[in-house]
Parts: C-alpha cells; sequence; structure tokens
C-alpha cells in the first residue's frame, strides 16, 4: 500500500514538472516570436532613419548579417544617437522659428512707434536744407 501511496506521488509530481515544462517551453517561443519582431522592425528603422551613415566603422562588421542577439544594442545604440540628431535638428528650427517671431514682433512694434507725421517733418527739413 505504501509502494502505491509513493508511486502515485511520483506520478503527479511527474506530471506538474511535464505542465510546467510545457508552459515555459511555450513561454519561450512566444519570447522567440517577439524578438523576432523586434529584430525585424528594429531593421527596418535602422534603414528608414540611414543609420548606417554614422554606424563606427568598428562596428560595421559585427552588423552586416543583420540585428541578432549579439548586437542588437549596436543598433539600438545607433538608433538613439540618430533620434537625438533629429531631435536636435528639430530644437534648432525651433530656435529659429522663435527668433524669427521675436524679431517680427520687435518690426511690428518698432513701426507702431514711429508717427508717419514726425518722418516726414523730418524729411522736409533734411530736404530743405538741400537746396540751401
Amino acid at each position: 500500500m505504501e509502494k502505491s501511496n509513493l508511486l502515485n506521488e511520483l506520478k503527479t509530481k511527474t506530471m506538474k514538472l511535464i505542465q510546467k515544462q510545457d508552459k515555459y517551453e511555450n513561454e519561450y517561443k512566444r519570447k522567440i516570436d517577439e524578438f523576432k519582431q523586434l529584430k525585424n522592425l528594429i531593421l527596418n528603422f535602422h534603414i528608414s532613419l540611414e543609420c548606417s551613415k554614422i554606424t563606427l566603422d568598428s562596428n560595421k562588421l559585427l552588423m552586416e548579417n543583420g540585428v541578432n542577439e549579439t548586437n542588437v544594442k549596436l543598433y539600438l545604440s545607433d538608433l538613439e544617437n540618430k533620434l537625438k540628431i533629429i531631435q536636435k535638428f528639430f530644437e534648432m528650427e525651433k530656435m529659429e522659428m522663435e527668433d524669427f517671431d521675436i524679431k517680427k514682433i520687435d518690426l511690428v512694434n518698432n513701426k507702431e512707434k514711429i508717427n508717419p507725421k514726425q518722418v516726414s517733418d523730418n524729411m522736409k527739413i533734411a530736404f530743405a536744407s538741400m537746396g540751401n
């Protein structure tokens, strides 16, 4: 009787282990599929943003066969650097637009300060003095 209990207990534990193993295998397969999709997305972004232009020469050999587990950080690093370059560009553009707007406001404000009568009176005086 004790042997049959022990045998049943072993069968139960074995079944639980098999279920755990199946669960881990399925999760591993799911993670592998996710990584494949991520690799494709990373490569597409890298190509679309022309990141190869900023790739260090020392990294080009490691990256020539596409994205894999060993070089994914190199691709992500290039993407990060390229995005920083793009961000700086837009920040500079924004600053230039703000400077342009400020200069435009200054011009408008200066025009409001100038009285056309004053200008014409000054011009009359200047022309009058030329004639003498």
